[in-house]
This record gives structure tokens, sequence and C-alpha cells, in this order.
């Protein structure tokens, strides 16, 4: 974060020494949320803001005091998964167009699919009659957990009714500061995820090598991207602790610098 110091005319009374003194002041963070929202002054002070391009990064740095240390690597990061656009000159007139990060990473729903057989035996009836216990709840809770998902991400615009995808060229586009496709809207609420960085990093390696890695191992750490489960990633941490001595000649040489950060942050 920012920072200042406090000399010369601005100096800080010191209520211990009862004299002025110089100081510095700044704003810290021991921990942040796992959601970060973010919402621009747009309609405060003159219309430049309306009218100038809004920079909209797809990454933030994390800024708590952990990843922040000198002497440490960052931790996390914030990954940018949502946007609310307004279209007008004031908060209560105008439009509101939402876009929404649509992953590919859940294919599948990950629950049985419910047995017909089990269930046409497993009545009300027959377990009174036979004095039976009630069967466990397995199978999908409603059709919307099953729909189909994307094989690549996308981005949703959500526009009223109308929701559609786009690429994230697209979406990049919307967002820079000469779009191909003029718009007149601009950001208004950014909606920010935390990341692990060193997750991150495992996934795109494992990726790299899902075709030599056994099943299991990519099944952790793919589970880990969704549920973010302490007692999760400490066991993708052991698993990325057995594979970090594999190396490959055909590796990029980017990703192999990343490699040796994650090792680093292992150990």
């Amino acid at each position: 974060m920012s920072h200042e110091y406090l000399r010369d005319q601005n100096k800080y009374w010191c209520s211990v020494c009862l004299r002025y003194v110089e100081a510095r002041r700044c704003v810290s963070y021991s921990r942040l949320p796992r959601i970060l929202v973010l919402q621009l002054k747009r309609f405060s002070g003159g219309m430049t803001k309306i009218t100038r391009h809004a920079p909209t990064p797809l990454r933030l740095p994390c800024f708590c005091e952990p990843c922040t240390a000198a002497d440490k690597t960052p931790q996390h990061r914030y990954k940018l998964f949502a946007v609310i656009m307004h279209l007008g000159q004031s908060l209560s007139g105008g439009h509101y167009v939402a876009y929404a990060r649509d992953s590919a990473d859940d294919t599948r729903c990950e629950r049985e699919a419910p047995d017909p057989a089990a269930a046409a035996t497993g009545s009300s009836f027959m377990r009174t009659l036979f004095n039976r216990p009630k069967p466990p709840q397995t199978g999908c809770a409603a059709k919307d957990c099953c729909v189909p998902r994307p094989k690549e991400p996308c981005w949703l615009s959500c526009d009223d009714e109308l929701v559609k995808p786009i690429t994230d060229e697209e979406f990049e586009d919307l967002l820079s500061a000469e779009p191909k496709t003029r718009s007149a809207a601009t950001p208004y609420l950014l909606f920010y995820v935390k990341t692990d960085v060193v997750l991150c990093i495992m996934l795109q390696w494992f990726r790299y090598w899902q075709s030599n890695l056994s099943a299991n191992a990519l099944r952790i750490v793919l589970r880990l991207a969704r549920t973010r489960r302490s007692s999760d990633v400490q066991r993708a941490r052991m698993v990325a602790g057995k594979h970090c001595t594999r190396a490959s000649a055909n590796m990029p040489d980017a990703l192999q610098k990343r490699i040796k950060v994650v090792t680093k942050m292992l150990t």
C-alpha cells in the first residue's frame, strides 16, 4: 500500500516525547477476504471519469502484510471474475450490464447418478414394512447441477434477460483503451477472487504433466481449486513435494522457473 512521510511542517506530535517528530503514515491489512469487491467512484467529481478509459486489471497482487513483506514471496493474488458496467451519467439512471466468468474446471457433476431400481424399491411403504433404514441421498439434487459446462473458460454477458457467452479476447477488448466494438459503458463494480499462487502454478505444472501423472494426483489438485479447504491444500502440497524433483528438457524455461519458486515455498 502507499505511504507518506510526515516531516517539515507536517510533523507528528508525539505524546511520549512531547515534541514534533518525523513519522511514516500508511495503511496495512493483516488479512484480506477471499472475495474482494471494488467500487469505482465514477459518479463523483467531473465527467472525465465517464468519458475517459478506466484501466481494469484482470489480476491484482495481494496487498496484505504477509504478501507485501520484502523477505517473502507473495502467496496470494486476486483474479477478476465479475464486472458490472454502467451506461449513463448518474447512479439512479442509465443501464447496467454484468459480465461473469464461466470456468471450465467443473465439467461434470461429482455426485453419483440416482439408481432407478433403488428408488423403486426404496419407497416409504416398503421401508416401513421391512423396517429398512432410509437410503442415503447420493443422487443429484437438481437438474441445474448437471448442466453441460463449456469446454473452455469464457465470459457470460448478462444484459437483462439476454445472456450470451463471449470469449476472453472479446472481454479484454471490451476493457481496453481502444476497443474494436465501441461502447459507452464503463466499469462500476469489480469482483475479484483470491487465488493461491502456489496452487495456480501447481495446476499449470500438473496439466503440463497430465499424460504422465497419476489420475489420483491430478484429481487432488483439480478438486483443490474448487474446495479451498486447508486440509486439501496441505495434501496437494505434499503431492507437489513428491513430484517437484521431476524435470524435463522439453519443459519451457518460464515454467521451470515457476516450479523452482514453488519448490522453495513448499520446503
